[in-house]
């Protein structure tokens, strides 16, 4: 990607090509990254980190229970607090599915030790 820049030195556009008097972008510069945001808000760092932050979560949750079905981890084990943001996410991601009419997974079950929710 090439910075397109005015006579002051202000990033004034993109490029996918080297054009006449484009440079190579520095995706580390703070500027390239304020000219981003401003064309796209969700091209910020903050956005950005949230959206994956969503992602991590739902790997932690996956995790716990690959802990939970193999024995190494007793869910009661964990924090109260802890445990019922997990039964939340868990329910809340089953009404979504509902909603949406997608088929319930055959081994679904509400995270407990012994599985009989």
């Amino acid at each position: 990607m090439y910075v397109i820049k005015d006579e002051s030195g202000k990033i004034t556009g993109l490029s996918l090509t080297k054009i006449l008097g484009a440079e190579l972008a520095n995706h580390q510069d703070p500027e390239l990254r304020a000219f981003l945001e401003l064309a796209d808000p969700s091209l910020s760092a903050s956005s950005q980190l949230q959206a994956l932050d969503g992602a991590s979560i739902r790997i932690l949750e996956d995790l716990i229970d690959v802990l939970v079905d193999r024995g190494a981890l007793i869910f009661t084990d964990l924090p109260e607090a802890a445990q019922q943001r997990l039964l939340e996410r868990k329910m809340l991601r089953k009404m979504v599915r509902k909603e949406k009419g997608l088929p319930e997974p055959e081994d679904e079950f509400i995270l407990s030790d012994d599985k009989i929710f």
